[in-house]
């Protein structure tokens, strides 16, 4: 098939009709990381006028998913869901599925697959092909790792490159078990805990992408060793504003590193919001949102971000309130 981008081959898998919307599933082959093979699926949802695809004139927002997940995370042929809450309210939607989960095809180096090839390779391939489709800047939104990936990117540089488009996420971005912290001994554990991993969510993760994740907690490591860089150091020093949700509940599990960023200004906590309740949080991973509660909550705090630029009036943890831009 005719590829639909300039910057790299990409074609049209399905166009169907599902909660109403129209759901449009590309498939793009970026050739921009050592392994060739690597395919990645992005599903554009979009409302319908008289049975015709109608295009958000809003913001563009890709969500991200974290581990063990895909864009089911976001996406629910039934019921509520976040993703077609965030439609209602005119933000113009992609969902990224990474390297290997969801409608992404299997890679042949699978088995070392890593969050860092997600962040230096798989979203700025995404980032370049949604802008090109929509015309606009592009804004994001991670959960966990997902977010994790995010943060990597922006501190390389790939991502956001003009300054333009927000980014934010929510939950727990790095693995943080007191366990991880030991050299070799947790490196091992990983491969057990892979296989106990495997109920978690509807995605496997490959052994590599849990030892890159646990090498970076261990005692004399640091947060971006992988990339070759301080990622809280050049998050620091990026000039780029980074929002967050998350629960006072939360802090403990966070790096200090983040802490640090928010202590700065650099980065906006916004830990008021009813969808981010303890559990959801803290953990790593989290169901689909399916609860209308938190679904409605989620969805208006992501698109008053978007809409006024990325001001916010929420209440930090140390209780003081914040206005950013």
């Amino acid at each position: 098939m005719k590829s639909s981008s300039r910057f790299f081959p990409a074609r049209l898998m399905s166009a169907e009709v599902q909660q109403g919307l129209a759901e449009d599933i590309y498939l793009i082959k970026p050739n921009n990381s050592p392994d060739k093979s690597v395919e990645l699926a992005l599903t554009h949802l979009s409302s319908l006028k008289g049975g015709i695809a109608e295009i958000s004139e809003g913001p563009t927002l890709v969500l991200v998913h974290g581990s063990y997940q895909n864009r089911r995370l976001w996406w629910s042929e039934s019921g509520e869901c976040l993703a077609k809450t965030l439609i209602d309210l005119g933000v113009d939607v992609w969902l990224l599925e990474f390297r290997g989960h969801g409608l992404s095809p299997v890679n042949q180096c699978y088995d070392d697959n890593t969050l860092e090839d997600y962040a230096r390779y798989d979203l700025p391939a995404v980032e370049q092909f949604v802008s090109e489709q929509s015309g606009r800047a592009v804004n994001w939104f991670g959960y966990g790792t997902g977010a994790g990936a995010l943060l990597g990117a922006l501190a390389l540089g790939v991502i956001s490159v003009n300054g333009e488009g927000l980014v934010i996420g929510a939950g727990v971005p790095f693995c943080r078990s007191l366990w991880t912290r030991i050299p070799v001994v947790s490196t091992l554990l990983a491969a057990g805990k892979a296989k106990m991993d495997l109920q978690v969510g509807p995605e496997p993760e490959p052994v590599s992408y849990l030892q890159g994740l646990i090498k970076e907690n261990q005692w004399f490591s640091r947060r971006g060793e992988s990339l070759g860089l301080d990622l809280w150091g050049e998050l620091a020093v990026s000039g780029r504003l980074i929002h967050w949700f998350g629960s006072d509940e939360a802090m403990p599990q966070l790096d200090e590193g983040f802490k640090e960023l928010q202590k700065q200004g650099v980065l906006v906590g916004m830990f008021d919001s009813d969808s981010m309740d303890e559990e959801l949080s803290q953990s790593l991973v989290f169901p689909t949102l399916t609860d209308p509660v938190k679904v409605a909550s989620l969805s208006a705090d992501i698109a008053n971000l978007l809409a006024t630029g990325g001001e916010s009036n929420r209440v930090l943890s140390t209780g003081e309130a914040t206005s950013a831009a």
